[in-house]
């Protein structure tokens, strides 16, 4: 009888040291770890049966902190595929329509969703709609669409809209420790300072970012002040809804390890010259590198650097946040270019531009152009 409790002892000694060997050596994380404080949900509307009202159905919401109707147009001229019916909701009175992107140029008609939730964090009230995307429907995909509401004040709600592999509530969190939520987004895309090698595997490995929320709505890349460069990780998922991961590369707010070393911290973008005319980049005024994205508005150029930029802060003082600048080396002469927002959609562009005039800031007369970005 001592005998085998001996081996029973020894057995789970091995045991443990097995499994503390292998937390020493692990270099798996996960989506969880990286708030200190984690979000709960508080409450989950439910939908009630619709109710009809000339060619809309409206669908309210009950067990909710403040009132919520969802609607959809009816009539034969919808299709769920070829002509979707719009959609939307009255938040307290208040409408909104749902997109699929932080840009929020492109409504969605969702009327379909995975979940709707409301939570409290850090002392902000918020509301959540949370489903697969429009394309998703029909052509298979693992991204989800968010479109978040404050609701902290009932009476002034801000709508947010984002896209992401990661679902559920671990998209939320005060991940740069400063007391403020936060959002974190997934994506299949590569930080531009990474080197691939032939072991890796592209089309697997996920980019995480994160963002603050505005009070207009926007949802701001978290930035280093000194360079411009994203906080980021470049990440290696063990499951399709990156809840765990192993770390490639990165630059956050706290360090990660690969076989128990403590990785390097690397920048976003490779070191570049601010304002080199060999580069195809866009600068925000201070010189710090911007992702390019399809359409901008062209508003004026200057010959020379430092009158580009003051061009640029003043148009920033003034609270038009999105003026950028494009070194145009193929002429005799550089030209240092002043585009206006960094957009997906034309259709965005051609609104902001719209804006704009209205506002005084560009000529009715030249109100700039709308146009494309080579992308590289």
């Amino acid at each position: 009888m001592q005998f085998m409790k001996n081996i029973t002892l020894l057995i789970l000694l091995i045991g443990s040291c097995v499994l503390s060997k292998s937390s020493v050596f692990a270099q798996d994380y996960q989506v969880t770890e990286l708030s200190q404080e984690p979000v709960t949900i508080s409450k989950h509307p439910i939908p009630s049966l619709p109710r009809e009202k000339s060619d809309t159905s409206f669908t309210d919401y009950q067990n909710s902190t403040i009132p919520i109707s969802l609607y959809v147009l009816n009539g034969p001229q919808f299709h769920p595929i070829i002509n979707p019916a719009p959609t939307g909701v009255y938040i307290n009175g208040q409408h909104f329509r749902f997109y699929c992107s932080i840009e929020r140029s492109l409504v969605q008609y969702l009327s379909i969703f995975l979940d709707v939730y409301e939570f409290d964090f850090l002392g902000r009230k918020y509301l959540c709609f949370y489903t697969l995307s429009e394309e998703c429907m029909t052509k298979g995909c693992r991204f989800k669409c968010y479109n978040l509401f404050d609701i902290t004040n009932p009476d002034k709600i801000v709508a947010y809209a984002f896209n992401s592999i990661l679902s559920g509530v671990e998209s939320f969190g005060d991940f740069n420790f400063d007391g403020k939520m936060d959002v974190l987004t997934a994506l299949p895309k590569k930080p531009e300072s990474f080197v691939e090698s032939q072991e890796d595997d592209p089309r697997s490995n996920i980019l995480i970012t994160v963002h603050t929320p505005t009070v207009n709505g926007e949802l701001a890349r978290m930035e280093k002040e000194e360079d411009g460069n994203p906080y980021y990780m470049y990440v290696k998922p063990v499951d399709e809804e990156v809840k765990e991961f192993a770390v490639l590369q990165y630059d956050w707010f706290m360090p990660f390890k690969k076989d128990n070393k403590v990785l390097e911290i690397k920048t976003f973008y490779p070191p570049y010259q601010s304002f080199d005319p060999k580069n195809d980049f866009m600068y925000d005024y201070k010189g710090h590198r911007v992702d390019k994205r399809r359409w901008v508005i062209h508003l004026t150029d200057f010959p020379e650097q430092e009158g580009a930029q003051e061009f640029c802060e003043m148009l920033i003082e003034e609270g038009y946040r999105e003026a950028y600048i494009k070194v145009d080396h193929y002429g005799p002469d550089f030209t240092f270019k002043i585009l206006y927002g960094n957009y997906w959609s034309k259709k965005k562009a051609e609104q902001i531009q719209q804006m704009l005039v209205k506002k005084g800031v560009v000529d009715r007369q030249q109100p700039g152009k709308v146009i494309p970005l080579g992308r590289k």
